[in-house]
């Protein structure tokens, strides 16, 4: 038996959310992970997500900032550019400590965001328009 006992105790919550669009370029990318080099995106069908939900003590106190994004994978590549983008714009708010990056591991996402050839391979290259809608 758990008995969950508090004097008193209050905390205050503060809580962010965001959606914003990641969709890559509709025409002419590799997809995430395909094995056949020659399938090419045509189109979009589903566009893709990253969502954001941050959490704070109060105003200044700790944060934990949680992304989920639309893509076959978080990429160190990925993870480096957001936290690099992050510190330009908020200092040291937010860092390796506190930020969640994570994927919802689709296959409809394009491919070429990794720095490691065997992720691009598929496709053949490093595609920095993939890559800056997913960071």
């Amino acid at each position: 038996m758990l008995v969950l006992i508090t004097y008193g105790a209050r905390a205050s919550y503060w809580v962010g959310v965001s959606k914003v669009d990641i969709t890559g370029a509709a025409v002419g990318s590799g997809m995430m992970c395909y094995a056949d080099s020659s399938q090419i995106s045509s189109g979009i069908n589903d566009r893709q997500w990253a969502r954001a939900f941050i959490v704070s003590q109060g105003e200044e106190g700790s944060r934990l900032a949680i992304v989920v994004i639309d893509a076959g994978a978080v990429f160190n590549s990925v993870y480096q550019a957001v936290l690099d983008r992050l510190e330009t714009q908020f200092s040291s708010l937010y860092n390796r400590h506190n930020i969640i990056l994570s994927a919802t591991h689709t296959h409809s996402a394009a491919a070429g965001q990794s720095h490691h050839f065997l992720y691009n391979m598929p496709y053949g290259m490093f595609d920095d328009r993939a890559f800056e809608k997913g960071s």
